[in-house]
């Protein structure tokens, strides 16, 4: 589970590993499911290129700290690149709206730690 404050994010959190799954993303995929979203590590930054419908996309840095966040991020966009990027996080659209950078988010359940020191090599 993904919380801003008292405000859930998302209920179910898809990690997504390796650069195969980094490079395709949700391309070919369905929009993430209301309550869903995606987090894919180690980023510096997103595009949408090939994507169907609009999403949600929001970066953050190690310490669950918002760097940016579109929502909604149309196709053919791309995000600026942050050298303190770890985490992207992408949802169906409106489900970051009123994230603002500087936000801090908390992650519970199984994947706690998330956003402590990146476990092992960057691939």
């Amino acid at each position: 589970m993904i919380r801003r404050g008292g405000s859930v994010l998302a209920r179910r959190v898809v990690h997504v590993r390796g650069f195969w799954g980094r490079l395709a993303g949700l391309i070919g995929r369905p929009c993430p499911a209301p309550g869903e979203c995606w987090a894919f590590a180690p980023v510096r930054g997103v595009h949408t290129f090939f994507l169907a419908y609009p999403i949600a996309a929001c970066l953050l840095d190690r310490d669950g700290r918002v760097l940016w966040v579109r929502d909604p991020m149309l196709p053919w966009r791309v995000s600026p690149v942050f050298g303190d990027a770890v985490w992207l996080l992408e949802a169906a659209p409106g489900r970051f709206c009123g994230l603002r950078p500087g936000d801090v988010l908390e992650i519970e359940g199984g994947v706690r730690g998330w956003f402590g020191r990146w476990p092992g090599r960057w691939w």
